[in-house]
């Protein structure tokens, strides 16, 4: 050994001892504070004591080391949020020893989450439940936005749907419900759950600037809508209402499922046609919003409770739908035999009706022959059939075959709590009229009554049509009809 190299080991020597000495006291006052949990390690951290400039290396581990064993000890069940702020908020004094068993924590929080769900989900019966059950998910932190969890709670969304009835479907609250659960996942991809899509993608922002880029977009979504409802046998899709947005304007426009081809048609005249539709015509939702009752339509109720408080009175519209009727009723060589004919004469017969229409009645005028008439398709698994219904079911004063559509007019009862002004027909002077009992709305009470016209008027065509006067004569008979169809390419 040289005289260098031994002047320099000795002036390097204290060097090393001081450096050991400091690992030794590190390791002494890491010893003493004994942190049994999260707040003492943090604390301990936040401690001078621990900020030893030549041995953060050490300090790294200890802490990785007690993070673990506070974990592992499981004397408290922490959050993972907690977790987590623990680690960034300390991220020098940390190594990778912490961060991977971190992770590990996620994936056992996840698994034990998951079986929890599983059990808990059992006993969701709304779609209120199932989204306080979500929110108490997320509390744990969007470490938890996993697909394991997500999809066992769209499946289970998707089951509660199937259990609306349509005024459920298109409640504002159910809505809400189903796009917050949907804003706040991060592996749903909507396509696998076509159901819950009907909740949650209900606008559509048509730009008339790229018209047949519109027009395609609009016709997809009809489709898809149409095959979903279809295949999951739910409500019926020509009340699903479906929010428009024209050139991004302020304002959404409501429009029943029925009326979109309707809004197909005027954007295809918005491209060429100097005479336009009034987008009002088409939004038939709005037309018709304060006269469709329905005990799930909270809105409706209360414009009615409104009104009663008001002393005034409400009208609305009758809907009556016929499923399953066969073809030829009716007569189209006989005027007074037509079915819609006697049909109309029967429903404006019942007390405050003031006026009917069959299919999309009044539209017909708005309309070309070709978006209004119901075009005759055949395949072998179908047989005849019409893809669409613009008609209600008649057509030439006989049935289709097609489900019977019949919406009437009912006019408020004219008996209010505050009088209307008349004269004395005996000294012609003004005149209050007398304030007597009323329903200050009859609509619900009206539908009955107007169902069960049709019921009867319908019997009398089917009798007509198929005869006999025992039961056994019109089975019967009524096979050999369905028979005659079938071989001539009609099924049920």
């Amino acid at each position: 050994m040289t005289a260098l190299h031994v002047l320099i080991t000795k002036k390097a020597f204290p060097a090393l001892i001081e450096i050991e000495n400091q690992k030794i006291s590190l390791e002494k006052n890491i010893k003493e504070l004994k942190p049994q949990n999260i707040s003492d390690l943090e604390h301990a951290i936040e401690e001078s004591n621990l900020k030893y400039e030549g041995n953060k290396e050490l300090l790294k581990e200890y802490c990785s080391d007690k993070f673990i064993d506070i974990l592992e000890n499981k004397e408290k069940d922490y959050n993972l949020k907690e977790l987590e702020k623990c680690l960034k908020e300390n991220e020098e004094y940390f190594n990778d020893k912490a961060y991977v068993y971190f992770e590990i924590c996620i994936q056992k929080k996840i698994q034990t989450l998951e079986e929890n769900l599983l059990n808990d989900i059992c006993d969701v019966k709304n779609l209120n439940e199932l989204e306080q059950l979500h929110n108490k998910i997320l509390e744990n932190g969007d470490f938890v936005k996993c697909e394991d969890l997500e999809s066992i709670i769209f499946t289970k969304m998707e089951s509660i749907i199937k259990t609306l009835n349509l005024a459920e479907i298109n409640d504002d609250e159910n809505i809400r419900i189903a796009n917050n659960i949907y804003d706040n996942t991060e592996s749903i991809d909507l396509e696998k759950y076509p159901v819950a899509e009907l909740l949650i993608c209900r606008d559509i922002n048509i730009d008339l600037e790229n018209v047949m880029d519109s027009i395609n977009y609009l016709k997809d979504t009809i489709n898809d809508i149409k095959e979903t409802v279809r295949n999951n046998c739910i409500f019926n899709y020509e009340y699903y209402n479906m929010n428009i947005q024209i050139n991004e304007a302020e304002n959404y426009y409501t429009i029943k499922f029925r009326y979109l081809n309707d809004l197909v048609d005027y954007i295809r005249l918005k491209e060429g046609n100097s005479f336009l539709l009034n987008l009002k015509s088409i939004n038939k939702d709005v037309k018709h919003k304060k006269r469709v009752f329905n005990k799930g339509n909270a809105e409706i109720i209360k414009e009615i409770d409104k009104v009663k408080s008001e002393g005034d009175t409400l009208g609305g519209v009758v809907e009556i739908r016929v499923k399953n009727l066969i073809p030829g009723l009716g007569s189209y060589t006989q005027f007074d035999k037509k079915i819609d004919g006697e049909l109309a004469m029967h429903l404006m017969s019942v007390q405050a009706i003031k006026g009917v229409e069959i299919g999309i009645g009044f539209d017909v005028a708005n309309n070309y022959g070709s978006n209004v008439m119901d075009e005759i398709y055949y395949n072998n698994e179908d047989g005849i059939k019409r893809k669409t219904n613009q008609l209600g079911g008649i057509e030439g004063g006989m049935t289709t075959g097609e489900e019977l559509v019949i919406r009437c007019a009912m006019k408020p009862i004219p008996t209010l709590y505050k009088p209307l002004k008349s004269i004395n027909i005996n000294t012609l002077e003004s005149y209050s009229a007398s304030i007597e009992r009323s329903d200050n709305c009859a609509v619900p009470a009206c539908s009955v009554v107007c169902e069960n016209v049709v019921a009867f008027v319908i019997c009398k065509y089917f009798l007509d049509k198929i005869g006999g006067d025992n039961l056994n004569d019109l089975k019967s008979n009524y096979n050999t009809y369905i028979k005659r169809l079938g071989d001539r390419g009609w099924k049920r």
